[in-house]
């Protein structure tokens, strides 16, 4: 822009000098001094035609023709120029950095062709999650990104563009301060064309993994993996919720060929948009403690939600351990003390028990795991509970 500027600055003074001396020796001159060239210049280069003063020789019209001439294109130009930069700035805008400002929010590592779909499930509902507070980080032509923000529910979701799997990448999405991750096996084709093969998805996810390990620790990291053999390093990483894409296929194409229709009561207790739900619910503090029937009770009093079991030691694992290990030293008895930070060692986080007696006890850290029933559903099969009445399996009718 100032190439351009100097260049038109320049047509402009040296068409104005050259009219003074092409026109200072007639005797009909109307352009005497070089003032007026400059003052004939400018209103002949921006073609408002003032009038007052003129060429009279043939020589001086013709510089006039060619400064008239310039001053349109000029103005072409930069208003080109101006626009063009007006337009970046909307683009940029659109195409903003994750707010420094944000917290709490939900970072999603990788790319799936789907994603759009994906984000429908995640969003709404009862997941209590807006697009705002979303950031996907991974290496796509940033056209994939508006294509999914021309979507109303989606148009502030957060782009980071580059390898999720690199530190100074994910640093951009703030995972110090996200409450979620979720880390895609991401077989997106590369630039050129490329489609990763399973083993480079897993790579990638496992690297993600150990970077986030120390940028989000007190993030909930699930990652989704496509050889179960390679979860070892997920844990190692601190990854406590895994997702095993090829190995859940193959149980449930097994499942399918005996045929006990369990195919499709799982796609409605995972579907979002079923009247049935499969949801865990955090057992607050003040119930920690107390028998696993009367937990249930004070959770649910309407009858739609038939508990099937618990998740001990659920949550981030960085905070599971911490947690545990402050419990374990409030004891003054040494040996009891030993035995508990060996405990410590061996937790499991996320950790699922299924049917547990109605007395047994809950620890802290606990999440019931329960399917509600939606209104239709209720209504449809007749079976609903009467309300005040909650079903836990394992606990006293």
């Amino acid at each position: 822009m100032l190439i351009i500027v100097a260049a038109l600055t320049a047509v402009w003074l040296l068409s104005s000098l050259g009219e003074y001396f092409l026109e200072r020796g007639d005797a009909n001159a109307n352009i005497k001094t070089i003032g007026d060239g400059l003052w004939w210049g400018v209103v002949t280069f921006l073609t408002v035609g003032y009038g007052d003063r003129y060429p009279v020789t043939p020589e001086g019209r013709i510089v006039g023709v060619f400064l008239m001439m310039s001053g349109v294109a000029a103005t072409g130009i930069l208003t080109a120029r101006i626009s063009a930069w007006f337009l970046e700035e909307a683009i940029l805008a659109r195409r903003r950095n994750v707010d420094d400002r944000i917290k709490d929010h939900f970072i999603i590592c990788g790319w799936r062709d789907d994603m759009k779909e994906l984000l429908e499930h995640m969003i709404g509902h009862e997941t209590g999650m807006d697009s705002e507070h979303v950031v996907i980080v991974a290496n796509v032509p940033r056209e994939r990104i508006d294509e999914i923000r021309e979507d109303k529910r989606f148009e502030k979701i957060n782009f980071v563009g580059g390898d999720f799997f690199r530190v100074d990448i994910l640093q951009q999405a703030h995972p110090d301060r996200a409450s979620r991750v979720l880390i895609l096996a991401d077989r997106a084709p590369s630039q050129s064309g490329v489609i990763p093969s399973p083993e480079e998805a897993d790579a990638r996810t496992i690297m993600a993994a150990t970077a986030l390990g120390k940028l989000a620790k007190t993030a909930f990291v699930t990652a989704e993996i496509i050889d179960p053999n390679l979860s070892s390093y997920l844990r190692m990483a601190g990854v406590t919720d895994i997702i095993y894409t090829r190995q859940y296929s193959r149980l449930l194409l097994g499942t399918a060929a005996g045929g006990t229709g369990l195919a499709n009561v799982l796609n409605d207790l995972l579907d979002t948009r079923s009247g049935t739900a499969l949801q865990t619910i955090h057992v607050p503090d003040n119930l920690v403690g107390k028998p696993y029937g009367e937990v249930c009770k004070s959770i649910d009093s309407t009858g739609r939600t038939l508990f099937v079991g618990l998740i001990e030691h659920s949550g981030n694992a960085h905070a599971i351990r911490d947690r545990a290990l402050r419990e374990a030293q409030k004891t003054s008895n040494v040996k009891k003390l030993i035995d508990n930070l060996q405990s410590v060692k061996t937790i499991r986080c996320n950790s699922p028990v299924f049917n547990p007696p109605a007395d047994y006890v809950v620890i802290p850290g606990s999440s019931l795991v329960g399917i509600r029933v939606g209104q239709s559903n209720a209504a449809k099969d007749g079976n609903s509970s009467a309300p005040g009445t909650v079903r836990p399996v394992g606990s006293a009718a």
